[in-house]
């Protein structure tokens, strides 16, 4: 039952035979029509003064405080439950960003810095073994030496400049 609904609150006064309602608050989202309806019926009961309607009351309130019990029993497990959730995704969150820095950590152990430099001699092969040679040998069959003038920036990355 949620807060919108009917909170009924009776009250012992003067004599055993005599209740009457102190409050009616919030009942079905505050529609005039049926809020009226609902003080005659209560009003009616109370005022049959029948011990059998009483212990009716007394029996919905009491499955009123039952219900709003509930009702913050299960808030607080959603709660719960969410907190457990922002916890699962937090821990995600940092996992994500330590195995991102491990991946860029393993290939910036497997970068190398070229080998030449503005000014060295470069020299190119027809059929290169490979193209980031693991020795510094000239090939057999060389086509022609190079020098290197200068790096220029490309949309994909580094390209060299060289004179011939």
């Amino acid at each position: 039952m949620s807060g919108t609904e009917a909170r009924l609150y009776v009250s012992y006064k003067h004599s055993e035979l005599e209740y009457y309602m102190a409050s009616v608050e919030n009942f079905l989202l505050q529609k005039s029509a049926e809020y009226i309806e609902f003080c005659k019926y209560v009003r009616n009961i109370i005022d049959w003064k029948k011990d059998k309607w009483l212990t009716d009351i007394q029996n919905t309130l009491g499955t009123l405080l039952v219900e709003s019990r509930n009702e913050r029993k299960t808030r607080e497990d959603a709660q719960k439950f969410t907190q457990q959730i922002r916890g699962c995704v937090n821990f995600a969150k940092d996992n994500i960003v330590k195995s991102q820095q491990r991946q860029a950590a393993q290939a910036n152990r497997h970068r190398h810095e070229p080998d030449f430099k503005p000014g060295d001699r470069v020299v190119f092969s027809r059929n290169p073994q490979c193209s980031r040679p693991t020795t510094l040998e000239i090939p057999e069959q060389p086509i022609a030496r190079i020098s290197v003038r200068k790096p220029a920036r490309r949309a994909n990355g580094i390209c060299w400049r060289i004179r011939a």
